[in-house]
């Protein structure tokens, strides 16, 4: 690893739970940029790419849900993840990066909740929200 790549890797293995779900969130944000932008400049191969990417981290949010702990907040979750997985397809198939930017209104909302409630924990005002993440 070189540079940057050792860093960011340092940074992932050493981050608290809630600063990984907001780094998670991060990803999505700049993947989906990445989409909008490749599918304006009619783009398809940096398009299908970037929403791939935007679709791994997604699944993976939804993969380590845990209903176990808080199953309202997760069966939320859940939705909004299968909801962003669907109109991010049909988005790509429609070649639509308006409905791209929609996705990620969404997204950047619910990342910013996340990096609220994780700076709440990190300060002692809230117990941690990460366990249904």
């Amino acid at each position: 690893m070189y540079g940057s790549n050792r860093y960011k890797q340092n940074h992932m293995n050493t981050a608290q739970p809630g600063d990984l779900v907001v780094m998670l969130y991060d990803g999505i944000v700049r993947f989906v940029t990445n989409a909008a932008k490749a599918c304006e400049d009619n783009d398809p191969a940096n398009t299908g790419y970037s929403i791939t990417r935007a679709l791994d981290i997604i699944a993976y949010l939804q993969a380590i849900l845990r209903s176990d702990v808080a199953p309202e907040l997760a069966g939320r979750l859940d939705d909004a993840y299968s909801s962003w997985s669907t109109a991010l397809v049909k988005s790509n198939i429609n070649r639509d990066p308006e409905a791209m930017r929609e996705i990620l209104d969404q997204v950047q909302g619910l990342r910013d909740a996340w990096n609220e409630a994780n700076e709440m924990v990190k300060s002692g005002e809230a117990k941690d929200t990460t366990a249904a993440a």
